[in-house]
């Protein structure tokens, strides 16, 4: 008997297996249960959430159904991985807010706040076979200094699947732009020096290195492999590169200043 039991523990385990490396991934069941977190300004438990986003393709499939609902897309998010890869995520249009903005108490969950450098796409973007592909893309852009807000749907982003936290769009809340600089391609875009403040006190100073190379090499970079996701790079939208600052929890209820050196200032209120 007890062998026999043995026998049908492993066979369960086997067919438990082999249907989980089966089973087809539900995109549209992540997609409704993040809205729903938005909507509700909540976050999943890892219990809440059936499966997890672990590939690319499936993150972006998320990102496609959450988009049709939330609307245009104003802005990009990305960052090169540890792989040397690149992961972008679209921010809805709503939630692009410019200099002075603010975001109420009401809108966020968990806060956080990352002082950035963006690029605005001024015209269409060239042609990615152009021998001047990367002087043609440096006249399309002017450069910003940016506040991305930070919050997360998931309650366990310490534990998730790096694909599931991207599917949250990159636990993205909103961006904050200050005044652009058209003539930027002399500034120093690599580690500029910055200071960053929340409710006057210092969270970050000095130089910034951007995530992965200069603001530039990401703009290039994501350009390259972004074609038409989430209706692809368009013109009057923003692309912002890595924190500068990295990334701060706060509370409600403050200003957030943060200033790079060549691109200027910018600011968000967070209401209480």
């Amino acid at each position: 008997i007890a062998i026999a039991i043995a026998i049908a523990i492993a066979i369960a385990i086997a067919i438990a297996i082999v249907w989980g490396s089966t089973m087809t991934f539900d995109a549209k069941s992540v997609a409704q249960k993040l809205l729903s977190a938005r909507k509700t300004r909540s976050q999943l438990q890892a219990t809440d959430v059936d499966q997890e986003a672990t590939t690319l393709s499936e993150a972006f499939a998320v990102h496609s159904l959450v988009m049709a609902e939330l609307g245009a897309v104003g802005a990009f998010k990305t960052s090169k991985t540890p792989e040397g890869g690149q992961i972008l995520a679209p921010i809805p249009a709503n939630d692009v807010r410019p200099d002075g903005a603010t975001f109420t108490g009401d809108e966020l969950v968990q806060i956080g706040i990352e002082l950035e450098i963006a690029f605005r796409l001024e015209r269409e973007l060239p042609a990615l076979d152009d021998p001047d592909f990367a002087d043609k893309l440096k006249a399309a852009v002017v450069a910003y200094p940016v506040i991305e807000v930070v919050d997360t749907r998931l309650a366990f982003l310490d534990t998730c699947h790096p694909m599931m936290k991207l599917a949250d769009n990159q636990s993205n809340a909103g961006l904050v732009y200050g005044e652009p600089v058209a003539d930027w391609q002399s500034l120093n875009l690599t580690n500029p020096g910055h200071e960053f403040t929340a409710a006057d006190q210092l969270v970050s100073e000095g130089p910034g290195a951007v995530p992965g190379g200069s603001a530039f090499e990401i703009l290039e970079g994501f350009v390259r492999v972004a074609g038409d996701h989430c209706g692809g790079f368009q013109v009057g939208q923003f692309l912002t590169t890595g924190a500068l600052s990295g990334l701060h929890w706060i509370e409600k209820g403050q200003t957030v200043q943060g200033e790079i050196d060549g691109l200027g200032s910018v600011e968000v209120v967070i209401g209480a």
